[in-house]
């Protein structure tokens, strides 16, 4: 092929289907390699193809002048690759093992004859990528069959080397990246929340053929994320009908509490929750409607349970709140349709469902009134289309939908109560105290790639790849209060404030005898609504250049990525005239300019994000010892994560607003009357208010030209690994990962006519902060401990208060960790997988001066030691045995990491009279601080192991089998104590240790327990 004929290719692939979005086929792998004689040389014009169950037809390439070959395309499954060419023997390679997204290796040898002649060859098959950067594991069918992971995919995160937490919207992490960073498809289907980030929808259990789990080494094809990718491939049916029925089985009797009651009762606490009952039903059925030609798979799924809780029976406000359960009820079907159209195009359409309802918010401190009920519809829709365009490109077009539709509805005997809330215990009672959600969350999106091989060019052989992508995604909510007031509570007394020995001042000097909420919306469904759109339009261009033999690659990517976001509109009926929350916005009105609960509409807002970035990829792999065995790899890469709506969410109408407000019982009587009986001021000033005007709302997120500009978080990721074949089937990496990210956002405050930041003490005005420092004296292991916080000065004026969505240029995550993986591949009746990791991971997001002392430390996903293993293995008598065991070094104290959450040791309230002396806001007083920094106090190690034993019966139409998994098989029991000493600090003065420290309600307490051990049943038959 002639150089500008190549050049013509690559310019073509950047021009490709302009109008689609860029979502690579990552379901499929590659098998290439050389076809020889025996003395070594090369063979053109050899026909090369694989054919695997797991495939319709065959997939053929014809050997190159230097005798290369490529098998491009091939699903997940065990093919046969067979080589043919007039005058040699025809040989047949069996059992090569494809995993998905993998490229394999496989030089295959001939010989000249005179005869017809067939030979099969053995040889071991190739475990180590020798090509990608990629690092990461693969879960085949087998695994997913054996391991006792609940039937639940979402767990496999928690095996995965360099995970912490679970995959969902705020928690999850890998390598360090911030929560809810990991990418995550089925089918190529966008399967995270548009609104929050994490897995919205998971696939049914018996339809996945296998998982990658990509940690690192990202190629430029895939992009939002922090350097984590997971892709769910499912099953396709064949030539052959088969199918599965299962039963999976548990209830209360076979669970066993590893307390005794007399334990339980000493401790004060309730027993862990556990299920009254719980089934899970499921069959599949997958199989040829036109051999050859077109293939099914279906599943039927449908599980209901109830599970006991873990809350603590109280007395609240006179009344007995004692225990309940949770029942829930979930259908999820899945469907997949494929086709061969003719020898070059393949073809495949997916349904994946879930249709769920269960009780939301209940918890140790949330009485049953208080919670929600959980209606759930998920579904997405997948599409694609491989075209294999002669033997070097294949293009992949590729659709997708997928849609949640989920409401959280008041328990109607306490919709229209007014909601409690103990600041101190925990508890909230009466009704729930925030909004009834009604939501739409949907992501579309189309996507062309194009793969090109080009061989004996500049040296060596490349394989191109470019596309572009576009996501659209969309937010409807619609929210609804039957009763806007929430009162809150201080160990049981209902003046709040007055429990905490704050000062009963004047109405923006001080603070009232308690404190109340009233949200702004509407009793009914649909009185409060408001849509929120974004979208990503994508395209990248890699190359993979393989030289020096084909043992060494070079890796170059680049992405782009555009973001954007808008308000689509909103209106809102307000709430009741003659009720309190329009009276208290009505007086509130003076100062606002606007009554915050009085209906209104609001036009869109266009272009509130629109952000641009790059994203370049290096890397190397070489074969260290030419033998296919061990690669040397190196990489080094931008990431930069995904925006849901919710990162825009701030230039919108809040419609959902809950405003907290000092309150003075003007006359005793403990009930909020309205204004003119009572007082009310806000508790933050003006600026926790939302502006009506849409010109204002569009400032609340900073924009273009912006130092602050809201814009992806960042990654940047160094990655060094040595994979090795230590034995048939079986691999090891040893890898050091560096990962420090940048440019976390949340609120940030903001001065609108200077546009000065008042985040951080060098961008804030001068003497915006004022300094105050106090010695708190220790508590038990806590040392004494000198700090300086800082106050708002009064000098200001109000509406300089602004909360701004921003990027914060401050904030910083530093993950560094060395990681032993292994993985024995399953064959010959067992596997073995697990990953030994040591690391570091540490963050700070400062949103004001306070959060920067003592900020930089240990975060949520900071485990010193991690060590998993998991296998599963075939035992005499068709018995089949499969473990996975776990053990977690002493994460930090304290639970704070995700960078909107940092979690403070003591809140600080300086004495009033110091406040009124250096003219400080009286209303921002009890500051929270680090005294040191997270990790300097660590939780204990924490151990577990899950086990299953099976037994297989063996019949003329297929297998029964039984077995029982055991959660908690050692018995492990843990007794969480409130270590942190916490509560408030009031200083008698600045500089002095003299003082009251008042601890928090939960030092030295005991606030839960753990130490359930838990059998599940299950009957499986397959044929």
């Amino acid at each position: 092929m002639s150089l500008k004929r190549n050049l013509i290719v690559v310019f073509l692939c950047l021009l490709m289907v302009p109008f689609l979005a860029a979502q690579v086929t990552r379901q499929n792998g590659v098998i290439k390699g050389a076809v020889t004689d025996r003395d070594g040389v090369g063979l053109p014009g050899v026909t090369v193809s694989a054919k695997s169950p797991a495939m319709i037809g065959a997939v053929t390439s014809v050997t190159t002048e230097e005798g290369f070959y490529r098998l491009l395309n091939l699903p997940p499954g065990t093919y046969t690759v067979t080589v043919q060419l007039s005058g040699f023997k025809t040989v047949h390679r069996p059992d090569i093992k494809v995993e998905t997204g993998q490229t394999y290796t496989v030089n295959l040898a001939t010989e000249m004859t005179k005869l017809e002649e067939e030979i099969t060859v053995t040889g071991t098959p190739p475990v180590v990528d020798l090509q990608s950067n990629k690092i990461g594991s693969v879960v085949s069918t087998e695994l997913l069959r054996n391991l006792p992971l609940a039937r639940d995919v979402a767990r496999l995160f928690t095996i995965t080397a360099g995970a912490a937490g679970n995959i969902a919207a705020y928690s999850g992490s890998i390598h360090g990246a911030n929560s809810g960073s990991t990418a995550y498809e089925i089918d190529g289907v966008n399967g995270e929340s548009p609104t929050t980030g994490g897995m919205q929808i998971g696939p049914q259990y018996e339809s996945v053929e296998e998982i990658e789990i990509s940690t690192g080494g990202l190629p430029a094809q895939v992009g939002a994320n922090g350097g984590s990718f997971i892709s769910v491939v499912t099953k396709a049916g064949g030539n052959q009908f088969h199918g599965q029925a299962q039963t999976y089985y548990t209830a209360k009797g076979l669970n066993q509490m590893l307390f005794t009651d007399e334990e339980f009762a000493s401790m004060q606490k309730s027993k862990p929750g556990f299920a009254q009952y719980d089934v899970d039903a499921s069959a599949s059925l997958g199989g040829p409607i036109l051999k050859d030609k077109l293939w099914f798979f279906g599943t039927l799924d449908f599980r209901q349970n109830e599970y006991s809780l873990t809350f603590d029976p109280v007395i609240l406000n006179g009344k007995q709140y004692g225990a309940y359960t949770n029942p829930s009820k979930t259908w999820a079907p899945f469907l997949k349709l494929t086709t061969q159209i003719n020898k070059d195009m393949r073809l495949f359409v997916m349904f994946n469902g879930a249709f769920s309802k269960n009780i939301q918010d209940a918890g140790y401190y949330n009485a049953f009134d208080a919670t929600t009920r959980s209606i759930s519809n998920s579904m997405a829709l997948a599409s694609e289309l491989n075209w294999t365009l002669g033997a070097n490109t294949i293009v992949a077009i590729h659709g997708s939908y997928n849609n949640l539709d989920w409401n959280l509805v008041s328990q109607p005997e306490s919709r229209n109560n007014i909601g409690y809330v103990d600041w101190y215990t925990g508890y909230a009672w009466n009704a729930k105290n925030t909004e009834e959600q009604y939501t739409i969350r949907r992501s579309d999106s189309v996507s062309a790639r194009l793969t090109h091989f080009m061989d004996n060019v500049l040296g060596g052989n490349h394989e191109i790849g470019a596309g572009v992508e576009f996501l659209y995604l969309f937010d409807r909510l619609t929210v609804a209060r039957g009763n806007p007031l929430t009162m809150f509570y201080y160990n049981g007394d209902p003046y709040a404030n007055r429990a905490q020995d704050l000062n009963r001042g004047t109405p923006g000097d001080g603070y009232g005898d308690g404190q109340i909420a009233l949200s702004n919306m509407g009793p009914n469904e649909g009185d409060s609504t408001k849509d929120l759109p974004g979208s990503r339009l994508s395209g990248y261009l890699q190359d993979s250049f393989t030289i020096l033999k084909n043992r060494l690659t070079i890796n170059l990517g680049l992405r782009f990525d555009w973001y954007r976001g808008w308000f689509g509109g909103g209106s809102s009926t307000g709430t009741d005239p003659s009720g309190l929350a329009y009276k208290v916005g009505a007086a509130m009105a003076e100062h606002l300019g606007y009554n915050p609960y009085a209906a209104n509409t609001w036009d869109p807002i266009k272009n509130t994000m629109d952000a641009k970035t790059i994203s370049p990829r290096l890397g190397v792999s070489y074969d260290l010892f030419g033998d296919g065995k061990t690669a040397l790899k190196v990489s080094w890469g931008r990431y930069f994560e995904a925006m849901p709506v919710m990162w825009f969410c701030a230039a919108q109408s809040n419609i959902q607003a809950n405003y907290n407000y000092n309150w003075w019982d003007n006359n005793g009587n403990g009930v909020a009357d309205d204004p003119g009986i009572d007082t009310y001021y806000p508790t933050t000033d003006w600026g926790e208010f939302t502006p009506e005007d849409v010109n204002l709302l569009r400032l609340q997120v900073a924009g273009k030209g912006d130092p602050y500009q809201l814009k992806p978080p960042y990654n940047s990721e160094l990655v060094i690994s040595l994979s090795h074949e230590l034995a048939q089937n079986f691999s090891v990496r040893l890898q050091y990962v560096n990962n420090v990210g940048r440019r976390d956002h949340w609120d940030s405050w903001w001065d609108p006519d200077t546009g000065k930041y008042l985040t951080s003490l060098q961008d804030a005005p001068a003497g915006f902060w004022v300094p105050f420092t106090t010695t708190v004296p220790a508590v038990g292991d806590w040392p004494e401990r000198t700090v300086t916080i800082y106050y708002l000065t009064n000098n200001l004026p109000e509406h300089m208060v602004w909360w701004r969505q921003a990027s914060n240029p401050y904030s910083k995550r530093q993950y560094n960790g060395i990681e032993l993986a292994f993985d024995k591949r399953y064959a010959n009746g067992w596997a073995l997988g697990g990953s030994i990791n040591y690391s570091s991971s540490k963050s700070i997001t400062p949103y004001d001066p306070n959060y920067a002392v003592n900020g930089w430390g240990a975060d949520i996903n900071d485990i010193p030691l991690a060590v998993k293993v998991y296998g599963t293995f075939k035992m005499p008598l068709e018995f089949v045995g499969s473990f996975i065991y776990r053990h977690d070094e002493g994460g930090p104290l304290n639970y704070g990491g995700n960078f909107w959450d940092k979690t403070m040791d003591v809140a600080i309230v300086a004495p009033d009279s110091w406040l009124v002396a250096h003219n400080c806001a009286t209303w921002y007083n009890g500051i929270g601080v680090m005294l040191e920094p997270n990790g300097t106090h660590r939780r204990a190690s924490w151990d577990n192991v899950d086990f299953r034993l099976e037994k297989e019966f063996r019949f003329g139409f297929g297998t029964v089998s039984v077995f029982a998994d055991v959660f908690n098989l050692l018995g492990n029991k843990y007794v969480n104590v409130g270590l942190n000493p916490g509560g408030v600090w009031y200083p008698a003065d600045e500089n002095t240790s003299s003082g009251t420290r008042v601890p928090s309600y939960s030092y030295n307490k005991i606030m839960s327990v753990t130490g359930l051990r838990s059998f599940r049943l299950s009957t499986r038959i397959t044929f």
